[in-house]
Parts: C-alpha cells; structure tokens; sequence
C-alpha cells in the first residue's frame, strides 16, 4: 500500500465515502427524531459555560410549523458557541434589550433593542454579547 500514487488513494477513499453513504443512509438509515425529542414552547436551555439562555416562545408544534421564536439571553461575554447555519430556514434577529454583536457572512453588525437582521437560510451567523450588561 506505501506504493500507491496519490491518486490510487483518493479513488479508495471516495470508494469507501461512496459506500458507507450507501450504508448509512439506504441500508440502514438512522431513525428519524420523535416529536418527543424537540424543544416545547415554554422549555428553557442553559448553557452556563458560554452564558447562553434560550427560551422556546413558540415551538414548531403549536400553530404554523414553519415558524419556531426564541428569545435568547446572553450574558456580558456571552456567545452562542459557534457559528452556525439552518440551511432551510431563515433566521431573524430582533434586540429586545441589551447589544448584540451579530457575526453574518464574515461582517459584524451590531443590533440594539428593537432593531431587526434577516439572516437568510444557509448563511453562517454568530451572535455574542460584546457589552457589560444582559442582551435579549
């Protein structure tokens, strides 16, 4: 195996990429997530170590499932933990009280209390807490 030209290697790699694909998602696909599993309106997640409080307001059960609100609170420091995207559906951030610091697309915008930022599906975005007091 140590002679093999670079490009023998690539084609077993893409071979083995190509069958476990195959495998993972045609012969012995994961089952998808219960109901049960997703957060409900009112459920609170803490993330302590990034100072991070996301309240489920509306969640994707109650009314239209196309629409899920959060209100998130992120202490003075604060940050979602990394950068991320929904690759189909939109995200929009309006300030409640508090800065913002809002990463989209390699660009930072900062949002105040009722100021508003469409980040559309597929882009990655990172919102933190820059200032000394709470941000909603």
């Amino acid at each position: 195996m140590k002679n093999l030209p670079w490009k023998g290697l690539a084609i077993i790699g893409c071979a083995y990429l190509a069958l476990s694909c195959l495998v993972h998602y045609l012969i012995i696909p994961e089952a998808a997530p219960t109901p049960d599993l997703f957060p409900r309106q009112g459920d609170r997640v803490v993330n302590a170590k990034a100072g991070e409080t996301v309240l489920f307001l509306k969640d994707r059960f109650s009314g239209d499932p196309t629409t899920v609100k959060i209100e998130v609170e992120l202490k003075p420091g604060g940050s979602i933990p990394a950068a991320h995207i929904h690759a189909n559906m939109d995200e929009v951030f309006t300030g409640v009280s508090g800065k913002v610091s809002l990463m989209t697309s390699g660009t930072t915008q900062n949002l105040n209390a009722k100021e508003s930022v469409l980040v559309p599906a597929g882009t990655p975005h990172l919102p933190s807490n820059p200032s000394e007091e709470l941000a909603r």
